[in-house]
């Protein structure tokens, strides 16, 4: 492991109500890199802010993975200078010690061919199905170098270094969790960055909690409540200037379409739906209406 790459390097982890397992993960990541961990549980993690390498902050609430790595990467750009490469990943995300490293070289290697690199991940398998993920909507570029432009990429397992963070900004952490990753992307691009995946690295993951298929049709299936959050952050969003057209388009055809299998091919499908209404409702109403603007 190179150590001097790896003084250079951030862990940031949002936590929310960690088991044991995803605890001493946390823990086995700051023996090689420094490591800021954001909770969002009631109740802090004993003796974890006392842990070497380790920045524990403990919020008291859940308020979402947006506001939570926010708050990691301002520790980070504010008290730690001499970290210049982010990785982010979500708590049960079960990396080898030395990925961070090979995700940082991939960055600075695809850098050299695109200096305007926003985000780079993995190649992402589904950890139920063992798939590779797509998203349902989404283009790509594939160049000679190993190197896959996309549209946007998930933020766990992927790198960004601290800068690209002051020109492009903040996750919106009015859109709490859902499409957080997506828009942060997307808004990148609009200022003339480019993120993608490298062939060289994959990572599992959990995406959803199962998929629901209808013949040559896939759904990722999400607990009852997240479906608020994307209900109502897909009408946020669809009103942006720099959200791609199709992606308003089919998105909401398939949302539309959740209303007519959802009760009837998931055991709790009516909830989902109460959720996607409440969520809707939510995006009109003058109490939710934080929909900034961001390019």
């Amino acid at each position: 492991m190179n150590s001097q790459l790896a003084q250079e390097t951030g862990i940031v982890i949002v936590f929310y109500q960690p088991n044991n397992e995803d605890i001493h993960h946390a823990e086995l990541m700051a023996s090689y890199y420094q490591v800021v961990i954001v909770d969002n549980s009631p109740h802090a993690v004993a003796d974890m802010a006392a842990l070497n390498n380790i920045v524990y902050i403990h919020r008291g609430e859940n308020m979402g993975i947006a506001t939570a790595q926010n708050i990691g990467i301002s520790y980070i750009i504010e008290h730690l200078h001499q970290l210049n490469y982010l990785v982010f990943f979500d708590q049960d995300s079960r990396p080898a010690m030395d990925y961070p490293q090979g995700i940082v070289e991939e960055y600075m290697r695809i850098s050299k061919h695109i200096p305007r690199l926003s985000a780079l991940g993995p190649r992402i398998r589904n950890k139920q199905t063992q798939e590779e993920y797509t998203p349902g909507v989404h283009h790509e570029k594939r160049e000679d170098f190993g190197f896959v432009e996309k549209q946007f990429i998930i933020s766990s397992g992927c790198c960004i270094h601290k800068q690209t963070f002051v020109e492009v900004g903040m996750n919106d952490d009015t859109l709490f969790i859902d499409f957080v990753d997506f828009e942060w992307c997307l808004r990148a691009h609009s200022k003339g960055y480019t993120c993608g995946i490298t062939d060289s690295m994959e990572m599992d993951h959990f995406v959803g909690r199962k998929y629901l298929a209808l013949g040559p049709f896939r759904d990722i299936i999400s607990a009852p409540q997240r479906y608020f959050y994307q209900y109502r952050n897909y009408i946020w969003l669809a009103r942006r200037n720099y959200i791609p057209t199709k992606w308003k388009m089919l998105t909401g055809v398939k949302y539309m379409l959740r209303f007519a299998y959802l009760p009837f091919f998931f055991p709790q499908g009516f909830r989902c739906i109460a959720y996607s209404v409440k969520g809707i409702c939510a995006a009109f109403s003058a109490k939710h209406s934080a929909n900034r603007q961001q390019a």
